[in-house]
């Protein structure tokens, strides 16, 4: 008999919602970067808001590939909950978010994904950017 993943990704989806915040994800596409100013110009952006938990990094980064533990390791990090919602959003590295009044940048992500079919959450590594604000 196959688990239900479908009933597990509800649930998860339904407890994000009850304890999480809304944050919205900035896919930053065609701009310039000055580091300098922490400003991008002639970009496009593209957004999806989603409900998360955020929690503080603790040293089991275990989840985490090589060069996001690097990331995690040198910088301000966060590690987020993030729900599959009903577009099929899936953040990726170089997404910008907004959460503490600080604009973070996606790191890492990997999907709890038993089946390989649908993701039920995404477990994302997110570093400060050192951007001012979002394109």
């Amino acid at each position: 008999m196959a688990f239900n993943y479908t009933g597990t990704q509800k649930t998860a989806r339904r407890l994000l919602n009850k304890f999480g915040t809304s944050v919205t994800f900035n896919r930053v596409g065609g701009g310039t970067f000055d580091p300098v100013a922490g400003e991008e110009t002639g970009a496009s952006t593209s957004t999806e808001t989603v409900k998360i938990v955020a929690l503080p990094i603790s040293s089991g980064r275990n989840a985490f590939d090589n060069k996001t533990f690097e990331d995690l390791s040198t910088v301000e990090s966060r590690f987020l909950y993030a729900e599959v919602n009903t577009n099929s959003f899936e953040p990726k590295n170089g997404d910008l978010v907004l959460f503490e009044s600080k604009v973070w940048e996606v790191s890492g992500v990997t999907p709890l994904n038993p089946t390989g079919a649908k993701a039920v959450v995404f477990m994302v590594g997110v570093k400060l950017s050192g951007r001012s604000a979002i394109p």
